[in-house]
């Protein structure tokens, strides 16, 4: 800090002052000494305001190794990969054993797969209530569904949880593998 220097000086100066008034230290020391303290506060100053300028970054840098060191949701993506083949699979396995869809429509035999929710609750915590609880729904592809409800009634959490930022507390949501892209 700045005033570092000033109170050293002023120190040597309280307690040296003495030792050149009665010819102990010449003049010349006294004031080459106090020259010294001047320079070196000086480096002392700029070597602190270094050390705070470091210090600040370092905040940034353990937020960042916080974040780094978080558990991934690799797991839960891989498990609710494998689900969703599976589930596709099912579906599929079940168009191809119904008519296929007219040549007029333009549809594909696997469009005809729903978008499903099938008893999914999501919980922020364990230990909070259920924001979605047992919800059920099967939606054919390609429909526009509109989500209402009241403020703080979980409309948000229920689209992040078909757009799969979010995974349920438990059941599951089928959105087709051929899917990559889903309008939430």
């Amino acid at each position: 800090p700045k005033f570092m220097g000033p109170v050293f000086m002023g120190l040597y100066i309280t307690f040296i002052a003495r030792s050149v008034l009665s010819g102990e230290v010449s003049l010349g020391v006294f004031l080459a000494t106090l020259s010294v303290f001047s320079e070196v506060s000086s480096d002392f100053s700029s070597l602190y305001k270094h050390v705070m300028s470091v210090n600040t970054r370092l905040d940034s840098l353990k937020t960042l190794t916080k974040y780094f060191n978080m558990q991934t949701e690799d797991k839960v993506l891989k498990t609710m990969n494998e689900r969703r083949r599976q589930a596709t699979q099912t579906a599929w396995d079940e168009i191809q054993r119904q008519p296929p869809p007219p040549p007029d429509t333009g549809f594909l035999r696997s469009d005809l797969i729903p978008i499903k929710m099938d008893n999914m609750t999501f919980r922020y915590s364990a230990s909070s209530r259920a924001v979605v609880q047992d919800a059920t729904l099967s939606v054919p592809q390609g429909r526009m569904v509109a989500i209402v409800g009241s403020p703080g009634s979980g409309k948000g959490t229920f689209l992040r949880l078909m757009s799969q930022t979010i995974f349920p507390s438990s059941g599951n949501v089928l959105i087709p593998l051929h899917l990559r892209l889903l309008f939430v």
